[in-house]
């Protein structure tokens, strides 16, 4: 891990992949991600000295197939690089469950934030003041950023 301390649970639709991109950028190819939505997560991790883990349904085998395929989409390195895990596939659960498992098995995490566009039924009640809850229509804006880097120097994980 990189820092250890803060993670960003990042989902891919409606955070860097957004109707709005795809609206304006036809020529998208279906992997092709939003890159102002990619660089604010990157400026997140940055300002928060945050580790990056991928609780998508777009997560590979393993981390570095994931980085790969983002990459092959635009990821820049800066978000790649910060990427450190990914949340475990548990079949016909909410991705709350996927985010618990994968912190049971990271209690060096203190601090975490959650970017996704899932309804907050797929989330456990603790989970939820760690939730940035994106619109799939705009993907990630400046107002969750500023979201985002509060969750991640103030709350605590419980």
């Amino acid at each position: 891990m990189i820092n250890g301390e803060r993670a960003i649970f990042l989902d891919v639709d409606g955070v860097i992949w957004s109707r709005e991109f795809r609206r304006h950028h036809p020529e998208a190819r279906y992997i092709d991600q939003d890159p102002e939505a990619m660089t604010l997560v990157a400026r997140i991790a940055e300002v928060a000295n945050a580790d990056i883990v991928v609780s998508s349904a777009w997560r590979k085998d393993n981390v570095a197939e994931t980085c790969k395929l983002l990459s092959r989409g635009g990821a820049p390195v800066a978000l790649t690089d910060r990427i450190v895990g990914q949340t475990p596939r548990i079949s016909k659960r909410p991705r709350g469950f996927e985010i618990a498992d994968y912190l049971s098995e990271h209690s060096e995490i203190a601090r975490y934030v959650i970017l996704d566009d899932a309804p907050v039924r797929q989330f456990m009640g603790s989970q939820i003041k760690h939730l940035v809850q994106t619109d799939i229509k705009m993907g990630l804006t400046e107002t969750d950023v500023r979201e985002a880097i509060g969750i991640l120097h103030h709350v605590r994980r419980t």
